[in-house]
């Protein structure tokens, strides 16, 4: 959607030249284009800043489920408010850390040099084994 400020002139253009319908090809562009924010600690960010991660790990809740391939994501630095804008070109959505992790591989995901095990229990400090379950 347009931001704040446009929205009520975008409105009265749609209304006046096209009797109130948004086309569908337009609205499934403007979802696509629409940037999600997400805050990262520093080592993770560095990863993804370096090139050394190629996918960010989160549970598939109610916010993440309305992210589709081809938002953008602009990463915010938790620390120093650093920013990077990315673009999602896949979504992987597994049952649990460990099949994500099998199907796209530790390294992809940051756990360079990480067992499945210690992979797993490096992102039970950020989510519980009953919040993976949930989503």
């Amino acid at each position: 959607m347009a931001d704040e400020k446009n929205q009520a002139l975008y409105k009265k253009l749609i209304d006046k030249f096209y009797r109130g319908k948004w086309d569908g090809m337009t609205m499934m562009y403007l979802l696509r284009s629409r940037t999600v924010e997400m805050r990262l600690n520093d080592a993770p960010f560095q990863q993804i800043k370096n090139g050394e991660k190629s996918v960010e790990v989160r549970l598939y809740d109610e916010k993440r489920r309305k992210i589709q391939v081809g938002n953008r994501i602009c990463f915010t630095h938790a620390e120093n408010g650093e920013k990077l804008l990315m673009r999602v070109e896949n979504l992987h959505c597994c049952d649990t850390f460990r099949a994500l992790f099998e199907r796209v591989g530790l390294d992809a995901c940051g756990f360079h040099g990480y067992s499945m095990e210690e992979a797993i229990e490096a992102m039970r400090g950020y989510y519980s084994q009953e919040e993976e379950q949930t989503y």
